[in-house]
């Protein structure tokens, strides 16, 4: 997922009507309803704000670009419609029906792993722009395995997360979790500075928040679904 203005500023008005690429925050996102819902890591979305303040376009006018063929994009005008600021997610709505009519969304689980079950993650590297990638690792149960993470110190902003031994990129933030039946435990929001730990939100967060944002975390079947991006 790509976050870039949906009208460019004043100072690159010179390419309006052009099709021009503009990336200002990179992350990865997943469809959570077939009505048109992505969710993802809050602190993209905040990234992307600041930016687009710093070129005076405005933070609502935002699109993200979701993956078709690596260097493609299809990009949609969004708004965000739900945020948890201490768990670090936001809900994203893409806003013309024609635009979501081929998305498939995720299932959504609250269950929690036992140590060393295997768990998967999906996301889109920020240095291999429109490339998914898939890391495998075990889950970690217990406290926190790894207290040296690389953006915060995770156990003092009163916010429960959940492990995994599992190594991820920049621009994985947002992505999904999940089992080896496809339904998605939580979300990737950081990650130790060894890079050996993945930190995630449970899925229960989304599901709170999807409440709170009248959102149903519905797809047409049960079958696992895959992920938006990049």
């Amino acid at each position: 997922m790509v976050i870039q203005p949906t009208r460019l500023p004043q100072s690159l008005q010179q390419f309006e009507g052009q099709s021009v690429f503009l990336p200002i925050a990179y992350g990865t996102g997943f469809v959570v309803s077939e009505d048109g819902y992505v969710v993802t890591a809050l602190h993209v979305v905040r990234k992307a704000e600041s930016r687009l303040y710093e070129i005076q376009a405005s933070g609502k006018e935002i699109v993200v670009c979701l993956n078709a063929t690596a260097g493609s994009y299809e990009c949609k005008e969004v708004e965000v419609v739900g945020t948890d600021e201490r768990n670090d997610l936001a809900v994203l709505k893409i806003k013309r029906t024609k635009d979501f009519e081929n998305l498939r969304a995720l299932p959504l689980t609250t269950e929690k792993p036992t140590h060393d079950t295997d768990v998967w993650a999906a996301g889109y590297p920020e240095h291999e722009v429109g490339r998914l990638a898939v890391a495998s690792g075990k889950f970690a149960s217990g406290d926190v395995p790894d207290n040296r993470f690389a953006s915060e110190d995770v156990t003092s902003n009163d916010r429960k997360l959940w492990f995994a031994q599992m190594t991820v990129e920049n621009g994985e933030s947002g992505g999904p979790v999940y089992l080896r039946n496809g339904s998605v435990i939580g979300v990737m929001v950081t990650r130790s500075d060894t890079q050996a730990i993945t930190g995630f939100v449970p899925a229960q967060h989304v599901i709170d928040l999807l409440t709170r944002s009248g959102v149903t975390n519905r797809s047409s079947d049960n079958s696992p679904k895959a992920t938006a991006g990049p």
